[in-house]
């Protein structure tokens, strides 16, 4: 009984375990835009797929980060608003405000989720705050983000007068979703903090990342080719059984009829 019951528990256990690493293992891919021929990463975080990388599509008011082809490469481009939601390739969008929190909440809620969503490197240290573990393999990166200032006396250096600040310390991601007429809704991560924060910022004046979200309905058209493909499969492989099955009977039929024709044989040599 005693060995019974431990067996049980160690069952019980190893299901923990199992379960807790199918909600963990990131599941990556890639994904060609066809527009420019860029590839990203991609991963799978519970029901939603996102992209693994910021978007690097060179879109009419998108910036480099210090107009820097570098920090293109780096942190991908940083967009306006308006065009954010026009950015992503076909089959993907802009997330929802609502979109961004089904990931967050996945990935620990905003207090703890920053630290699963960012990756250890490429952010600034702080010794109070320990290193992102991109547990879900989403690979935030601190981009920063640019501003337009309307005081004429402040002079920036970026083109079109926008000032670029804050990569290496803040990542911010817009969302589709509206606050008022002037303001959308973004998320950010810091590097200081392990949490995963809301802001309203200037649709029009501020140049933040994109992250990009797969289509639902392109999801269901995945999944549905998925499994027309299983379902091809095992009747190619019922069929071969079924066929295998078919030459067996074949065989017997005329091993059966060899015996036959051999005892007739012998019952006629017996006879003369």
């Amino acid at each position: 009984m005693k060995k019974f019951i431990l067996a049980v528990a160690a069952i019980a256990l190893a299901a923990t375990g199992i379960f807790a690493q199918t909600k963990s293992a990131p599941i990556v891919g890639t994904f060609k835009d066809n527009r420019d021929g860029k590839i990203y990463k991609t991963a799978k975080i519970g029901t939603q797929t996102w992209m693994a990388q910021n978007l690097n599509y060179e879109a009419k008011r998108s910036k480099c980060y210090e107009d820097s082809p570098d920090s293109c490469a780096k942190y991908g481009r940083m967009y306006d608003w308006v065009t954010a939601n026009d950015a992503c390739p076909a089959g993907w969008h802009l997330p929802s405000n609502e979109e961004w929190k089904v990931l967050i909440d996945y990935a620990g809620g905003e207090a703890k989720g920053g630290t699963n969503l960012k990756l250890s490197t490429g952010w600034n240290s702080d010794k109070w705050t320990p290193a992102g573990t991109n547990k879900y393999g989403f690979s935030a990166l601190a981009g920063g983000g640019g501003n337009i200032y309307s005081d004429k006396n402040i002079n920036c250096s970026g083109s079109d007068n926008v000032c670029f600040g804050l990569s290496g310390t803040y990542g911010y991601w817009w969302s589709a979703t509206e606050y008022n007429a002037n303001r959308a809704i973004t998320w950010r991560m810091y590097f200081g903090g392990e949490y995963v924060s809301r802001n309203e910022l200037g649709k029009d004046t501020e140049f933040y990342s994109v992250r990009c979200i797969q289509n639902e309905n392109d999801v269901d058209e995945y999944k549905n080719a998925m499994s027309r493909r299983e379902n091809e499969t095992q009747k190619s492989k019922a069929d071969t059984v079924e066929t295998a099955t078919e030459r067996d009977d074949r065989y017997d039929d005329r091993r059966g009829k060899r015996r036959y024709e051999q005892n007739y044989e012998d019952d006629y040599d017996r006879r003369r």
